[in-house]
């Protein structure tokens, strides 16, 4: 009976012992991620802050460039006063001619086929009117891991 117990107990421990050993794995690997994650951040840091630096010498030398640029010419000034002064003409022909573009513009777009649509745009559209992946696919002729699969990559879940 003792020598049974005993047998026990060295199973009991050993596998008290295996997990200790998963356990003390699974901490030095969070512990990995933190640094690595905590290097990366600092990078980051680095690399932000030098591409400021470089911001801020590029818009030194405009400031720089810009005091240094000519004044602007008294004869160009009379110019612009010239134009100051006239009246502007009236902006409804322009509106009507505008309004009648639009309307030429929408019914262009209309006559666009939905074969020259992509299919992802289609698949996306598709999931926004609430259809299920297996519906889209039926409609499009196409498989089940395409559709998935677009709108994936696309971030349309």
């Amino acid at each position: 009976m003792t020598t049974f117990l005993i047998t026990i107990s060295f199973l009991i421990h050993a596998m008290s012992l295996l997990a200790l050993i998963i356990l003390f794995q699974r901490q030095n690997k969070v512990q990995n991620s933190e640094k690595k994650m905590k290097q990366t951040a600092a990078e980051m840091e680095e690399m932000m802050t030098a591409f400021l630096i470089e911001i801020k010498e590029e818009n030194e030398q405009l400031i720089a460039q810009l005091t240094k640029a000519e004044p602007i010419k008294k004869s160009s000034l009379l110019v612009a006063n010239e134009y100051e002064d006239k009246p502007l003409p009236p902006l409804t022909p322009r509106k009507a001619a505008a309004r009648a573009y639009e309307g030429a513009k929408s019914a262009k777009t209309e006559t666009i086929s939905k074969a020259d649509i992509p299919l992802a745009i289609q698949m996306a559209e598709m999931r926004e009117q609430g259809m299920a992946d297996e519906e889209i696919a039926r409609a499009l002729n196409v498989g089940m891991t395409e559709v998935r699969l677009a709108l994936k990559f696309n971030k349309i879940e």
